[in-house]
């Protein structure tokens, strides 16, 4: 080292190098600098191969044991990004999974979680008196786990088939153990879209123009788009709005339009944004439909008039704005970077026009990528996944 000091820095970079495909071994090729030269990554890649479960799991599990309250379930999920938790012995093997479908099922949760976590920070009391309520019903983790066979996958397992059991199972989550069953860690949708560029190289994630080499190969949000997602337009009142999120089938979220003439996406209102934005003398009437999931019109006349001013307000003044859209040729590729950089669940789809088409979510483009850009032959590899049962 010279005496006047210096800096010595590592940097990741991207390699590409580009062979004619009409050449012998002529396949489009990627890869670290790691990953060309044999190191380990960032992503545990020796030579290129793709990412394991172990390289992509969250270590750092949080879960109960079979002596946990249901309260305590309850506090442990507020305000977290994820909405499930394992449930293990002493040893820290698994005996059950916990999901917010279940603590509303078995656990008697009037309210999903969102609507509990907005209840928190409006002040209300009532999630109080939730709480209270839950340990005077003496339940625990062990009342509150999904029935049936455990979905795991083992760290070995390629991310590919984490990506599928996901797909296969309508999860979101899938906790890794070893062959004792003890939980190493847990593997999400988030986590596959994370690592998706290497997971699912021919996708155009890292960005490459793939039109020239596979144009049959490059899917866009208008092939995937889901064009079924409910919408209202900002003068909607609000007991409808309510009155969606509440029946069959209970979607999480609304996108809001202009008109049904224009269709331009200007909002989307979640449950939550219904509880954070209500007038305090609608709270009551509001929580009811969505405790008891009924429409406002089987409101007995008092408890209507209770309501009233949901009437006033409209879908426009409960919205969340600054909604992010993608235009319909956009390539799968980008679709992803949006969902992961911008941590959406969902993307609506817009023609050139600004016009709503649909919508796609995490589900949607993780299935698209499997069905487009995967190997099937890799799913019956050693170290399948152990036999699973859906999450909800």
């Amino acid at each position: 080292v010279r005496p006047n000091g210096g800096l010595i820095t590592v940097q990741d970079l991207e390699a590409h190098r580009y062979l004619h495909p009409n050449l012998p071994g002529g396949k489009r090729q990627t890869g670290s600098l790691r990953g060309l030269y044999g190191i380990s990554g960032p992503q545990g890649e020796q030579g290129g191969q793709p990412p394991t479960v172990a390289d992509l799991m969250e270590k750092h599990v949080v879960s109960v044991h079979p002596a946990t309250s249901a309260a305590d379930v309850v506090q442990m999920l507020m305000g977290k990004y994820y909405k499930t938790l394992p449930v293990v012995d002493r040893d820290n093997r698994l005996v059950g999974m916990i999901t917010d479908n279940d603590l509303m099922e078995k656990g008697r949760l009037p309210y999903r979680l969102s609507i509990l976590e907005a209840l928190e920070a409006s002040g209300e009391r009532g999630f109080q008196d939730i709480l209270d309520e839950l340990r005077t019903s003496h339940k625990f983790a062990p009342d509150l786990m999904s029935s049936g066979p455990l979905v795991t996958i083992s760290p070995e397992a390629t991310a590919l088939q984490a990506a599928q059991l996901m797909t296969d199972k309508g999860i979101k989550r899938i906790p890794v153990v070893d062959p004792l069953g003890r939980v190493l860690g847990i593997i999400g949708r988030l986590d596959i879209l994370k690592a998706a560029s290497s997971i699912f190289p021919q996708a155009g994630i890292d960005g490459e123009d793939l039109t020239n080499e596979q144009p049959h190969r490059i899917v866009r949000l208008r092939d995937i788009v889901d064009p079924d997602m409910p919408v209202v337009t900002t003068d909607t009142i609000g007991h409808e709005v309510v009155e969606m999120l509440v029946m069959p089938p209970c979607p999480r979220r609304l996108i809001v339009v202009d008109s049904r003439e224009h269709m331009h996406v200007v909002g989307i209102v979640a449950d939550r944004d219904l509880v954070l934005r209500a007038h305090v003398q609608t709270r009551p009437g509001l929580l009811r439909m969505l405790r008891e999931s009924i429409p406002f019109g089987r409101l007995t006349p008092q408890q209507q008039q209770e309501s009233y001013r949901m009437q006033v307000r409209t879908a426009g003044d409960i919205m969340s704005q600054n909604v992010v859209t993608a235009l319909d040729e956009t390539p799968i590729g980008e679709a992803v970077r949006l969902l992961v950089q911008r941590e959406l669940k969902l993307l609506p789809v817009v023609d050139t026009s600004g016009r709503l088409l649909g919508a796609v979510g995490r589900g949607t483009v993780l299935r698209a990528l499997l069905s487009d850009y995967s190997d099937y032959s890799d799913y019956s590899q050693p170290g399948e996944p152990s036999q699973p049962v859906a999450e909800s």
